[in-house]
């Protein structure tokens, strides 16, 4: 029985032509992509924090205002980042880098999961609604640095 689970290989979660219908998103300015999902619109927006230098905003269609997925490339150093919140945060991997993973609860008992990438002395930010996390999953499994 050991010999035969040693044998079978992992099957991934999701096939890489799963994503080719998936739209692309990416910044040769501060070497990043990633894709995201059909009938989901990306929108890049400013922000007042002198620190973020770009900011996407990703939702589905039928979302009017609020966001589903953020999206930030930030100048704070991968310390200063996991300071922002005080939830302890858990080590994954994405795009073969070692990342943070961190489940926040705010005082309204909103829950929301934020991953935090390392580039260099800069902080890759992901933040999504705990309904969305799914998605969020499947996401940093396009994510790149290129």
């Amino acid at each position: 029985f050991a010999s035969e689970l040693e044998t079978m290989s992992p099957t991934p979660m999701i096939s890489p032509d799963q994503y080719a219908s998936w739209s692309a998103f990416q910044s040769l300015r501060y070497g990043y992509s990633f894709s995201y999902p059909p009938k989901w619109i990306a929108v890049r927006t400013s922000q007042s924090d002198p620190l973020i230098l770009d900011y996407v905003v990703l939702k589905t269609e039928n979302v009017a205002t609020s966001s589903a997925i953020t999206f930030s490339y930030s100048l704070r150093t991968p310390s200063q980042a996991l300071a922002i919140y005080s939830q302890q945060g858990v080590p994954i991997i994405v795009a073969s880098n070692p990342a943070t993973k961190k489940i926040i609860q705010d005082s309204q008992g909103n829950v929301s999961v934020q991953v935090l990438i390392p580039d260099g002395g800069n902080t890759v930010i992901f933040y999504a609604k705990s309904a969305y996390q799914d998605v969020l999953d499947m996401i940093l499994q396009t994510f790149k640095f290129i």
